[in-house]
């Protein structure tokens, strides 16, 4: 009866064996080949962001026009709004702009988010009418080091697109073309001065293969990218998902491999046949050469698709356009009461001895809010200040000027004004407000919440991985709060803008897309080091584990 057993349970383990190893190989080989493709469509793909941020067309000019700012004289703010009907308005700065004589000072008035802004020349008072545009050509001269060349397009780019993608975050921009300069063209911002981005022929074409190859956006064509249909993008995710969870099943299967499996010796290399002249690569060179790529390359193809899905599914599916947010407009009855000092008068006595570089009006988001609602029946002011931005002063390295400079501060982040004076729009007199203040008020306007909510406070002046380069502001505040928000804004007090936010359950996601994704632990190395490691790897990736695994797999064992 023993013998009887154990010639069953030997049976049993011969027909379990027939029955599911052919099955678990032909699975192994679906998930080999599964792997491959996906290591070969997201490898290649991802060598071309590299690429277009070591090679790609930039501005030849980093900082936004600078002018003098002297005001003495010029119209008071408040008589130019009311001359010119400004019913409300979201934003009141002065810039630098370019008439047609000379650059000078302009009033910049930003009635509603999506809107022209509208331009007032200060020592006359009169508007610039359809200036909008033209100051965007200016810019886009300006940074593009183009002063004398006539741009062949002026277009508005009010949504996002494939060809200018929601990374950018800034809306509204003007797209600026020039004639005969291989498709040249700049997207430029109005409402800050800045340059939302540089492109070209070479760089939109490698951007949409990225984009169609790496992120298949293909799948949502045709619509925005801010409305794409939910049943879009959850295809276009678990379809992704399949593909990226075979290629980590594949490398923790290798991995596992490496680990366990120790090989002591490959058998010799075949010998070519007597018939032939060439000789015949053995399976097991190829072996040898794959697995030695494996131990060198698994743990960073790994950290790629894991922080690839991680970020897929934390970021996926529609999202508002832009999570930037204006403050509330004020109203003219707002601006005529609270703009009531003599901005002009006392312009020498307030900047003596000052460099200043830019002037907004900035209102306290909690007095005005409740002002707003009842200023036409009880006459109070808002409380308003205009807000005299200062001269930075430079680090030891200066302004970006060489184009490998400008390369890297597009990245790291250069802030392009310093502190700020604060003068009461009312009395006249220096307020007791400066930027930390300021920004703590808005963060209660914006989050509801009080002081005991808010656990750091800090001021941004380089990019990092909580606040990255996308946002095209320096410097600004970020404020953590606790529960109930768990999160993080960040705050432009020049103007009151919401810029980001970021809620503590996306942080590790960010820190994971940062690290393990985009390496940016290399930063310190140089940007160019960093682009050369990341399209190496993947790269070498491709060619010794997808390419020698797929040989592996089709050709015959000897």
């Amino acid at each position: 009866m023993f013998n009887l057993a154990s010639q069953t349970t030997t049976q049993s383990a011969k027909s379990f064996k027939a029955i599911w190893v052919p099955r678990f190989r032909s699975f192994h080989k679906i998930l080999a080949w599964l792997s491959a493709i996906a290591l070969v469509l997201w490898g290649l793909s991802g060598v071309l962001h590299p690429l277009i941020t070591t090679f790609g067309v930039q501005q030849a000019v980093f900082m936004p026009p600078q002018v003098a700012m002297n005001l003495q004289g010029a119209k008071p703010i408040e008589q130019i709004l009311q001359a010119a009907n400004v019913q409300q308005a979201r934003s009141i700065r002065v810039i630098a702009g370019k008439l047609p004589e000379h650059i000078q000072p302009l009033l910049q008035v930003t009635e509603a988010s999506f809107k022209p802004r509208r331009y007032f020349d200060l020592q006359t008072g009169l508007e610039l009418p359809d200036h909008d545009s033209k100051h965007a050509v200016y810019l886009a001269r300006h940074y593009l080091k183009m002063q004398d060349t006539e741009p062949a397009r002026v277009e508005w780019i009010d949504q996002f697109s494939n060809a200018y993608p929601s990374v950018n975050r800034l809306l509204p921009v003007y797209k600026v073309s020039f004639e005969g300069r291989h498709g040249l063209h700049a997207y430029i911002y109005t409402e800050t001065n800045a340059i939302a981005g540089v492109s070209n022929t070479a760089k939109q074409w490698a951007q949409n293969a990225f984009q169609w190859f790496h992120t298949w956006s293909w799948l949502s064509a045709g619509q925005s990218q801010s409305g794409a249909q939910a049943g879009v993008e959850t295809a276009r995710i678990l379809l992704m998902s399949c593909m990226l969870l075979g290629l980590i099943g594949m490398g923790l299967s290798g991995l596992s491999m490496l680990v366990l499996v120790r090989r002591k010796k490959y058998r010799p290399t075949v010998q070519p046949s007597a018939k032939s002249t060439r000789p015949t690569t053995s399976i097991h060179s190829t072996q040898r050469i794959h697995r030695f790529a494996a131990y060198l390359l698994v743990l960073p193809v790994l950290g790629f698709a894991g922080s690839g899905i991680y970020h897929l599914w934390v970021m996926g599916w529609p999202v508002p356009d832009s999570v930037i947010r204006l403050p509330e407009p004020l109203s003219a009855k707002q601006l005529q009461t609270g703009l009531q000092a003599p901005l002009t008068q006392n312009w020498q006595e307030w900047t003596k001895g000052l460099q200043v570089t830019g002037l907004s009006v900035v209102a306290n988001p909690q007095i005005s809010e409740t002002v707003h609602e009842k200023d036409s029946i009880s006459g109070s002011n808002p409380e308003l200040y205009y807000r005299l931005a200062l001269k930075l002063n430079t680090t030891s390295q200066g302004i970006p000027i060489l184009p490998e400079e400008i390369r890297h501060a597009r990245f790291t982040g250069t802030p392009v004004s310093g502190p700020a004076l604060y003068i009461s729009a009312n009395t006249g007199q220096p307020a007791a407000m400066d930027d930390q203040k300021l920004a703590l008020l808005w963060g209660q306007k914006y989050t509801g919440l009080g002081g005991d909510a808010v656990q750091q406070v800090k001021l941004i002046s380089r990019f990092g991985a909580d606040y990255d380069f996308r946002n095209k502001r320096l410097p600004v505040w970020q404020i953590d709060y606790s529960a109930p928000f768990n999160g993080s804004i960040f705050i432009d007090t020049a103007t009151g803008v919401l810029v980001d936010i970021t809620p503590d359950d996306q942080k590790p996601e960010r820190w994971s897309f940062n690290t393990l994704h985009k390496w940016n632990f290399l930063t310190p190395l140089g940007r160019n080091t960093q682009n050369i490691a990341m399209g190496l790897t993947a790269l070498l990736a491709v060619i010794f584990l997808a390419g020698l695994g797929l040989r592996l797999k089709l050709k015959p064992r000897s």
